[in-house]
């Protein structure tokens, strides 16, 4: 298993440190009958190990005269708190 493949097989570059710990980041959106849905997966490996951890924020409405604007902060409003979840990792051995 490689960190560093996507699901895509697709090569990931984009990384974020949190706690000192590298991650490798995907992003995925996905919309249909009124829901969407906005992943970001975070990988490390850790002591030979790939790690992963994600985070999806669903939100449904019907999406006619959305407030694009009031969607996107509330995004990443929520994404904001798993930032400072994730600051708080420390992986031990």
């Amino acid at each position: 298993k490689n960190c560093l493949i996507s699901q895509d097989k697709t090569q990931l570059n984009q990384t974020k440190v949190f706690g000192g710990q590298e991650f490798i980041v995907t992003n995925t959106q996905d919309a249909g009958a009124g829901n969407r849905y906005d992943t970001t997966v975070y990988r490390a490996l850790v002591n030979d190990k790939c790690l992963e951890i994600a985070q999806t924020v669903h939100t449904s409405s019907d999406w006619n005269g959305i407030d694009q604007q009031a969607y996107e902060k509330s995004v990443g409003a929520a994404k904001g708190v798993f930032n400072n979840i994730l600051a708080s990792f420390q992986f031990t051995n």
